[in-house]
This record gives structure tokens, sequence and C-alpha cells, in this order.
């Protein structure tokens, strides 16, 4: 697999990303994958490459870089260390809070013309799957018809909400 971080320009600025691509001639199908909320680190890179593993290209956005490039917190050891899981949360919170992660269409337009550059992806659909918070962006996705997400610990409200704009009408299966 070919494996590297890129710099995919938004509207609001450059966001980095991790692109795994299979080896072999390509284009490939193209997969957009959105972290959760403790960013790109080495973990969302093998859930990447798993994908990558079964033909797709594979873009993971760092969907805090308005905030900060990656890796946006140190997760190596807040799991086993319950005093560092505070200062990890005091950190990631602030960039929760900024990102409109359930309705923001046009950094994920940006991120699939990224993918849709001549010889990067095969033309048609693309996929879109979002790992947690991420899985809120994926149900919201406008565009692709395959949008899935994964964790069952998020909440409902914020994929389908009363509102004008709630993340489950941008699916194609609302429209």
């Amino acid at each position: 697999m070919r494996k590297t971080m890129v710099d995919v320009s938004t509207e609001d600025g450059v966001a980095d990303a991790y692109l795994v691509v299979p080896d072999g001639d390509g284009p490939f199908p193209g997969v957009l994958f959105f972290m959760d909320a403790f960013g790109l680190r080495p973990r969302l890179y093998e859930m990447a490459e798993r994908i990558a593993e079964r033909g797709y290209a594979v873009l993971a956005p760092n969907l805090f870089y308005r905030s900060a490039r990656s890796p946006v917190a140190d997760t190596r050891t807040w799991p086993t260390r319950p005093e560092r899981r505070g200062k990890v949360f005091a950190k990631l919170m602030p960039m929760m809070q900024r990102l409109d992660a359930w309705r923001d269409p046009p950094d994920t337009r940006a991120y699939l013309d990224f993918l849709a550059a001549p010889g990067r992806v095969s033309p048609g659909p693309d996929a879109v799957v979002g790992y947690c918070m991420g899985g809120a962006r994926a149900a919201g996705h406008h565009g692709a018809p395959g949008a899935d997400r994964r964790h069952g610990q998020l909440p409902r409200r914020h994929l389908a909400t009363d509102e004008p704009d709630s993340p489950h009408l941008g699916s194609p299966d609302h429209r």
C-alpha cells in the first residue's frame, strides 16, 4: 500500500489528511473516512488501511485542521491513566465545539474533489464512513450514495433533528 500525509485545500485553509491507496494499477474506488474526536493517529491509520486492503483509495482528513494539525492530542497513555483523560478532553472539547461537524458540506466537497483528481480514484460514486463523532458527518454527507457510521454510543440527536439543516436531510435517501 502507498501511505502518505497530504494537504487538502478547503474554503477555510488547508486540512492535513492521511491518504492510503492499494498497490497496483488504479484508479480505485474512493472512500472518505471521517475520524473520531481523538483525531488522526496510528489506530485511525490502521482502520483506513484495512479499508484500503479491500481495494479502495481512502482519505482520512483531520477535521480539526482549523485548530491544529495532526496529531491533535497525545492519546498513547490516556486510556490507562485517568488523570490524563481530563487533560486530553480539555484540549479536544474546544475543537469539537468549534467544529460544525454535523453540517459542513464545503469541507466534504473539498475532500471528495481531492479524491476525484484525475487518476486518483475511479469514476463513479464514492463511499463515506465515519467513526464515532465522524459518523454524524458521514450520515449527513452530501453527494455519495454510500454513507455509514461506526460507533454505538453516538447520540442520535446528532444524526437527525427537527432543524432544517439536520444531517439526515443531506442523505441521498432523504432528498
